[in-house]
């Protein structure tokens, strides 16, 4: 949609064989804006759905330590920066 590029991804984890409740499903949405040639702005949001003995997190780790929720937790999170090509 001109600069604008819409992304959107779905997830599903199904239950652990022999222990249950421990499915999740995620949602990540986001906007990419191409200000440049060389420059995109981006924000993205993420959820987290866990069933009651899930402990799925939302995130990969980035600059640190992933975060790991409590068992039937539901973790979400949102993104923002700036790509820059040289």
């Amino acid at each position: 949609i001109g600069k604008t590029t819409i992304k959107a991804q779905y997830y599903v984890s199904d239950d652990t064989e022999g222990k249950p409740d421990t499915g999740a499903s995620m949602l990540a949405a986001g906007v990419d804006y191409r200000l440049a040639k060389s420059a995109t702005l981006y924000i993205a949001y993420a959820e987290t759905l866990n069933d009651s003995n899930a402990r799925v997190a939302m995130n990969g780790g980035g600059h640190g330590s992933k975060v790991t929720p409590a068992a039937g937790e539901d973790p979400s999170g949102v993104s923002a920066g700036m790509i820059y090509w040289f």
